[in-house]
């Protein structure tokens, strides 16, 4: 691989900032890192060691069992992987005790998929609060003053929260899907929206997450047992069932 010229690059990227008029940013897993964060394979084996004895001995099975089918395919098998599997299990099965798939029934595969996220939950959080983010506020104050026709979009595919703090400590307005203030709920149709630039929200910087979030969860309707999606405010523990969607 050739070296980069670094200046000649954000030279490039200056420009193209200052004339085009619809842009969008992807953050990708390497904009968590930077800030300390974890990558997916450091992840997967802080996951493995702070699981409980049972569904740690599930995890290592399934890894293995991944590991078996995807032979020369893929070089290491992820927590993502895993919780993509352990999804698959649990549709399969019903989640039900009685019905097992690779040894796994879907009572099991229903409990390891939660404990699993709430130890990402607990990982990511204890790095989160450590991170430095003045640089990621740095890139936030500039895009809220940039002069755009079109509104700002930030896609990412990370369901860590340094996005939304860099935008919350610059106290700058965004919108992520959700509506409401007791329980905010997704609301679909808001990522089609067109929105018109009288709008007071137009200005606003849209925050498309697409695997989840660490603030997302699942909870269920007491009348018909169905679930949607809501988000949560600051929280040291999460009550429902998170919404991390690595697939």
């Amino acid at each position: 691989m050739g070296k980069v010229n670094v200046i000649q690059e954000m030279d490039e990227l200056k420009k193209l900032l200052s004339y085009s008029k619809n842009i969008g940013f992807f953050f990708g897993a390497g904009s968590s890192c930077a800030f300390g964060l974890p990558n997916v394979y450091k992840l997967t084996d802080d996951v493995e060691e702070k699981l409980d004895a049972g569904m740690k001995a599930v995890f290592i099975r399934l890894k293995e069992s991944l590991s078996e089918l995807y032979l020369g395919k893929r070089e290491k098998i992820s927590v993502e992987d895993i919780l993509n599997y352990v999804r698959q299990i649990r549709e399969i099965t019903g989640e039900k005790e009685e019905r097992i798939y690779d040894e796994v029934s879907g009572k099991i595969a229903k409990d390891l998929d939660e404990q699993i996220c709430k130890k990402i939950f607990e990982i990511i959080q204890d790095k989160e609060k450590a991170a430095d983010i003045k640089e990621l506020r740095k890139f936030f104050a500039w895009l809220d003053i940039a002069n755009r026709n079109y509104t700002k979009e930030i896609f990412t595919t990370n369901y860590d929260l340094l996005i939304e703090k860099a935008m919350e400590f610059n106290h700058i307005p965004y919108f992520d899907g959700f509506v409401g203030a007791y329980e905010p709920f997704f609301w679909p149709e808001s990522i089609e929206k067109n929105i018109n630039s009288s709008d007071l929200t137009f200005n606003w910087i849209r925050l498309w997450k697409i695997h989840g979030s660490l603030n997302w969860a699942f909870r269920k309707e007491v009348s018909d047992e169905s679930s949607k999606i809501i988000r949560v405010g600051r929280t040291e523990k999460p009550e429902n069932e998170l919404v991390v969607y690595p697939s």
